[in-house]
């Protein structure tokens, strides 16, 4: 199933599962707004316990019947707060691209999620060398995308942060004790190196569209 995350305040915090995507007829509704009366600590353990049984594929369900893609159809809406959904940025996960033997269904959805909402495809992948896996899955999504319109990619390594950089370039793993222009000249240096790595995977980087730049500075579908 297709899970839209979209901005609610805490206090009207809630999930929806929908027959379709059209978002026509509410098949399953709930309240989360419990989950988040303390700002600093939301209760994630139970939010997951609730939406398990609404996103998780059905162990007692035959993929090949009428009746998965039934329960494959559903669209399901989780509505949170968080600063980035606050922006006006709807998240949408599509799952099955890892598996080389997805079903027809999960290519259906996607190509009917793309017609609607015009899309950016976020690929988030966190070997910045990019493994075989990660590329089978890139090219899987845009294979079920087909002859349809060209979606713009933005590319996210997402396996860097202040320590594993510092510890890459030999810094005090301590960010109070590194200056901030060393630190801003690091991470500048690591963002240019995972970009190379990126331009590497030819069969990756030519499905942007328009031409990967050399540099990092000038590339606006690329961080880590």
């Amino acid at each position: 199933r297709i899970v839209e995350l979209t901005y609610a305040p805490g206090n009207q915090a809630c999930f929806r599962v929908y027959k379709t995507i059209e978002k026509l007829l509410i098949e399953h509704e709930g309240n989360l707004s419990s989950f988040f009366s303390n700002n600093q600590q939301p209760d994630w353990e139970s939010i997951t316990n609730i939406l398990s049984p609404h996103v998780k594929r059905p162990t007692d369900i035959n993929e090949k019947t009428k009746e998965f893609n039934e329960w494959a159809k559903c669209f399901v809406e989780v509505c949170l707060p968080s600063d980035i959904l606050s922006l006006g940025i709807d998240i949408y996960d599509t799952p099955g691209f890892l598996s080389d033997n997805r079903e027809q269904i999960l290519t259906d959805n996607l190509h009917e999620l793309v017609k609607r909402i015009k899309p950016t495809l976020l690929f988030l992948y966190d070997n910045a060398t990019i493994s075989d896996t990660d590329k089978s899955c890139f090219l899987a999504m845009k294979n079920a995308l087909g002859s349809m319109e060209r979606v713009s990619v933005f590319f996210l390594n997402t396996k860097a942060d202040c320590t594993s950089i510092a510890n890459d370039y030999l810094l005090d793993d301590d960010p109070e004790n590194v200056p901030l222009d060393l630190f801003e000249n690091t991470l500048h240096e690591k963002k240019q190196r995972c970009y190379e790595l990126l331009l590497r995977r030819r069969e990756m980087a030519s499905e942007v569209l328009g031409r990967l730049p050399d540099s990092v500075d000038e590339c606006t579908c690329f961080d880590i």
